[in-house]
C-alpha cells in the first residue's frame, strides 16, 4: 500500500521543488545570447578592424537581433530562483552553495576561453592570463579588454545580488528581501527614467553621466543598472511561492509595476544603442515584447508547475534539470570558443559547416563540463572543505 501511494502522486503534488519551466527558459535565454554573439556581433566591422569577415550569416541576423535580451531574462530568473532557494538555509550554507555553483565553472570556462584566445593569437599571452585572473576574481580592470570573454561581465552583477541575500540571511532578516529589492528596483527604475527621459529635457547631460559611470569597473555591480530585473524576479516569487503571510496586494502590485517599468526602460535604452552597434535596424518594442513574454512564462511555469511535472514525468523533469545546468557553461563558453572554431574551419568546411561544428563543440563541451567535470570538482572541493 505504501509503495502504491509513493508511486501514484496526487495531480497537484509536485515531484520536486524544481520549477521545470524555468529550466526551459534558462536554455532559451542561453540560446538567444549565443545566437546574438555567433550570428550577429562576432562579424561586425567595428570588432574586426573595419572589415566584415563574412556576410554569410546575413539571412540569420534577423532571427537573433534581439538575442542580447537573454541576459535580462537571466537576471529575472536569478532573482526568482535565489529568493526561492535561500529559504530555510543558513548564511554559511547559502555562501557555500553559491560559491560551488558559480566559481569552479567560472574558472574552467575562463581557462577554455584563454585557450581559444591563445589559439587565435587574439592578444599577447601576458594579457590573456591577466584577463583570466581578473575574470575569476570578479575584479575587472580598466583596460579595454576587461574580461577574458564578454559574457563574464554578468558574474560580478550576480555576485552582488548574492552578497545582498547573504547579508540578509546572516542578519536574520531574509524576510525583508522583497522590501529591500522593491527599494533597489525603485532606485534602478528612477535611474533609467532619468537616462531615457534625458534627451527631452536636459540636452543629454544625464546620458553623459551614465556613459562616464560605465567606465568604472565596479559600476555594474552596484545593482543600480540591473536591480530592477532581480527585483522583478524576487517580487514574482514573493507573490507566488513565499511561505507565510502575503504582502498587501495593492502595495505588491505597485512595487512590481515600478520594477517592471524600470526593466522596460533599460531594455528600450539598450535597444536604441544596440541597433547601430549591431549594424541593423529593428524596433525597440520587439525586445520589450520578448522580455515581457518571458515574465508571463515564468508566472505560468510556477502556476502550472505540478501539472507540467506530472505531464512530462520524472524523465522529462530530469532532462529539463540537466538542460538548466548546461546553460551556465553554454553561456560562458560559446562566444570566444565558437568564434575561434568558425574562423579556423571556414576555409575547409564553408561558413555554415564551420558554424555547425562550432555550435556542436560548444554544446558538447558545456554538457561535459556541467554534467561530468563540474560535479566531480564540486565533490572534491566539498570533501576538502568539510
Amino acid at each position: 500500500m505504501a509503495t502504491l501511494q509513493n508511486s501514484v502522486l496526487p495531480v497537484h503534488q509536485p515531484l520536486r521543488k524544481q520549477v521545470v519551466g524555468i529550466d526551459a527558459l534558462r536554455l532559451t535565454a542561453a540560446v538567444l545570447v549565443m545566437g546574438s554573439h555567433l550570428v550577429v556581433s562576432s562579424w561586425l566591422r567595428s570588432r574586426n578592424g573595419g572589415v566584415m569577415p563574412t556576410t554569410s550569416f546575413m539571412p540569420l541576423r534577423p532571427l537573433f537581433c534581439y538575442g542580447w535580451i537573454g541576459v535580462e531574462i537571466f537576471f529575472v530568473i536569478s532573482g526568482f530562483v535565489i529568493a526561492y532557494s535561500a529559504q530555510g538555509v543558513s548564511a554559511a550554507r547559502f555562501a557555500k552553495q553559491r560559491f560551488f555553483r558559480l566559481w569552479p565553472m567560472c574558472v574552467m570556462c575562463a581557462l577554455v576561453a584563454a585557450g581559444a584566445a591563445l589559439w587565435m593569437h587574439a592578444m599577447p599571452q601576458r594579457f590573456v592570463w591577466r584577463d583570466v585572473l581578473e575574470t575569476i576574481a570578479f575584479v575587472p580592470g580598466t583596460h579595454s579588454t576587461e574580461y577574458i570573454d564578454d559574457p563574464f561581465w554578468t558574474l560580478p552583477v550576480e555576485a552582488a545580488f548574492y552578497l545582498l541575500v547573504f547579508l540578509l540571511i546572516a542578519s536574520r532578516r531574509l524576510h525583508l528581501l522583497p522590501r529591500v529589492m522593491a527599494v533597489a528596483g525603485a532606485i534602478s527604475c528612477g535611474y533609467w527614467a532619468l537616462v531615457t527621459a534625458d534627451p527631452y529635457w536636459s540636452g543629454r547631460a544625464w546620458l553623459v553621466v551614465h556613459k562616464s559611470l560605465q567606465h568604472l569597473s565596479f559600476y555594474p555591480s552596484t545593482l543600480l543598472l540591473h536591480g530592477c530585473f532581480f527585483a522583478t524576479g524576487v517580487l514574482l516569487w514573493d507573490a507566488m511561492l513565499r511561505p507565510g503571510v502575503r504582502p498587501a496586494k495593492s502595495l505588491h502590485i505597485a512595487a512590481l509595476v515600478v520594477t517592471i517599468a524600470g526593466c522596460v526602460m533599460e531594455i528600450w535604452y539598450h535597444s536604441t544603442i544596440a541597433a547601430p552597434y549591431l549594424e541593423m535596424t529593428f524596433p525597440q518594442w520587439g525586445a520589450v515584447a520578448i522580455w515581457l513574454t518571458t515574465v508571463v512564462m515564468i508566472w505560468a511555469s510556477v502556476r502550472h508547475n505540478a501539472g507540467l511535472q506530472h505531464r512530462i514525468g520524472m524523465r522529462g523533469v530530469n532532462l529539463l534539470r540537466a538542460m538548466g545546468l548546461v546553460t551556465y557553461p553554454l553561456y560562458l563558453l560559446h562566444n570566444r570558443l565558437g568564434y575561434s572554431i568558425t574562423m579556423k574551419l571556414h576555409a575547409a568546411l564553408g561558413w555554415y559547416g564551420a558554424f555547425a561544428v562550432a555550435v556542436s563543440v560548444v554544446v558538447l563541451a558545456a554538457v561535459v563540463l556541467a554534467l561530468k567535470i563540474d560535479p566531480a570538482i564540486q565533490g572534491m572541493l566539498k570533501r576538502r572543505m568539510g
